[in-house]
């Protein structure tokens, strides 16, 4: 049976409208069927860096699922009447389907030497369905790629988790997936960090209140400049908003 997504286009980028459980159920299907597949999870700067780079853009376009990993993307959707359902971050994407019991075959890779190896310990330990089929730390060279999809490919791994970062993460999975073509492929960011107990993940309220940027901000203050986008996020959503309003939209 095919999936039917629905799909909205919010700042010209797609975003699929799903809740947390329908974008589970649509991973596990990507998974059953076999034939690879590519899940993006944009928050709001990523969102923002799509209105700069149309080849990001077009990496979204081609994703078999694109969730809304941000707080702000639901606000912006709901101020342009869009409505999103729900945030659907990539990591508790992933917890929701690691908790469903059934096994799974994943390989991990990004992040720096030896954090991908603490992160599938840790999740090894809280998920025994889950099977960690190889790891690999992210600063591998250009000319060292066709190495690393051997190693993958040998692995045969249902999910290939990605955490380089946007929009590099973003391009490996475009650039491999067809090499990859029986693994599902999904950018996570900085999941493996949590994980592995490099950093802590906001408290609850804090994801309520929309905050969950600012607390990791605090943890790593380099992430300054990426945050910085924000506001300029905020005033095109404001912009946008008023011209519908003009417009009789």
């Amino acid at each position: 049976m095919t999936f039917m997504t629905p799909r909205i286009r919010l700042l010209k980028t797609p975003i699929d409208a799903l809740s947390l459980e329908e974008a589970v159920a649509r991973v596990q299907q990507l998974v059953a069927q076999g034939q690879g597949g590519m899940v993006c999870t944009p928050d709001t700067t990523a969102l923002w860096r799509a209105q700069q780079d149309p080849a990001l853009r077009a990496i979204y376009e081609e994703a078999d699922l694109v969730t809304p990993d941000g707080t702000g993307v639901v606000w912006a959707s709901r101020v342009l009447g869009m409505a999103l359902p729900e945030r659907v971050s990539g990591i508790d994407l992933l917890e929701r389907l690691f908790a469903c019991g059934r096994t799974l075959r994943l390989f991990l890779l990004g992040a720096a030497p030896g954090v991908a190896e603490q992160a599938a310990l840790k999740l090894a330990e809280r998920y025994p369905n889950l099977r960690i089929v190889g790891t690999h730390h992210g600063y591998f060279r250009p000319e060292e790629n066709e190495q690393m999809i051997a190693l993958i490919d040998q692995a045969q791994p249902d999910v290939v988790l990605v955490g380089l970062g946007v929009p590099r993460q973003e391009r490996w999975m475009q650039e491999n997936r067809a090499k990859l073509r029986k693994s599902v492929l999904m950018g996570v960011g900085g999941c493996f960090d949590v994980w592995a107990g490099r950093l802590m993940r906001a408290p609850v309220s804090w994801r309520r209140l929309g905050l969950e940027w600012l607390y990791r901000l605090i943890q790593e203050p380099k992430r300054v400049a990426r945050v910085s986008t924000i506001p300029l996020f905020v005033l095109e959503v404001w912009a946008l908003k008023l011209l519908y309003l003009i417009m009789g939209r």
